[in-house]
Parts: C-alpha cells; sequence; structure tokens
C-alpha cells in the first residue's frame, strides 16, 4: 500500500464476515496507535504479546504438567473415557468394561469395580473425612 497510515477499513455486509480474519484483524489494527504499528515485528510480537495473552492462574500449573493436563480435560470435558468418545462418535459403545452402561467420569471415579483398589489406596475417602459429592464438585471445579 503506497500510504500505511490512511487505510480504511472494509465495508461488512454480514455479521458472519465482520466476524471473519480479515476485518476482524484490520479492525484491531486502527485502534493500535501509529507508534505501535510502525515498530519491527520483533518488537511489535513482543508488546502485543502482553494484551493478547492472558497469564494463567497460579492453581492451574500445579504438580506435573501431565497431572494438569489430564485435571484440565477433566474440567472441560474431553477426558478419553468410552462415555466421552462415545458422544464423539470415537467408539462404539459407552459401556465400561466392568459391565456399567456408561464410563462416565463419576463412575471411574467413585464407583467403578475396576480402579476400586487404586482408588482406595490413592484417595481414601472416608480417612479424609470426604463425601462422594465433595469429589463431584472438586472434578466440576
Amino acid at each position: 500500500l503506497r500510504n500505511k497510515y490512511n487505510l480504511q477499513s472494509q465495508k461488512c455486509t454480514t455479521t458472519r464476515f465482520k466476524k471473519s480474519f480479515i476485518p476482524y484483524a484490520t479492525y484491531h489494527w486502527f485502534d493500535l496507535t501509529l507508534s505501535d504499528r510502525s515498530l519491527s515485528l520483533p518488537l511489535f510480537k513482543k508488546k502485543i504479546t502482553k494484551s493478547v495473552c492472558p497469564v494463567s492462574a497460579s492453581y492451574f500449573s500445579i504438580g506435573p504438567r501431565y497431572t494438569c493436563a489430564l485435571l484440565t480435560r477433566f474440567r472441560l470435558g474431553t477426558y478419553n473415557l468410552n462415555f466421552n468418545l462415545y458422544s464423539r462418535n470415537l467408539v462404539t459403545s459407552p459401556a465400561c468394561s466392568c459391565g456399567d452402561p456408561c464410563e462416565s467420569i463419576h463412575h471411574y471415579f467413585l464407583y467403578c469395580p475396576n480402579y476400586s483398589e487404586h482408588r482406595n489406596s490413592q484417595f481414601p475417602l472416608q480417612q479424609l473425612g470426604f463425601v462422594k459429592t465433595s469429589v463431584i464438585f472438586l472434578i466440576t471445579l
């Protein structure tokens, strides 16, 4: 373009087009100051990263990365249990290998006999004074 500071925003006839990449990006480009627009690419990226990338909360990063990823999957409902995989048409049945008709997160953590030994050794609900609804609450935070 001949004059990089005298650009005009594109006219959008539909809301869907207005939310697409080019109109969205040009709209936000015009919100930048002239000094920000004239920065080199590395400096520009460094400056806008602070406003674009939010700082993650510290309580989401406790422990090993793999454990944090699993907890995030449970919170978002994208875990790899048959109930979730069935809802995304990735397996033919939501049934658990123990015979229960639904391998949901609640079944896996609270009731499945396949994992009762692990569950009792790693998370003794009775000794901690928790009730099963507390575990469900913790999972769905």
